[in-house]
């Protein structure tokens, strides 16, 4: 969703939305760094489980 916001030839004709683009990425971003931090501390509880 995000990289088709960004896309210049859907919106031809149009009024670019560059508050809905910054906000998108802003919260893409967010959710990234926040299943980053949620696998860097859960992978290391997996892989002591089974070792």
């Amino acid at each position: 969703m995000l990289l088709m916001i960004w896309r210049n030839d859907l919106s031809v004709g149009y009024k670019k939305p560059t508050g809905l683009r910054i906000c998108m990425t802003i919260s893409y971003i967010f959710a990234v760094i926040m299943t980053i931090s949620g696998l860097s501390t859960q992978i290391p509880k997996i892989i002591a489980l089974f070792a």
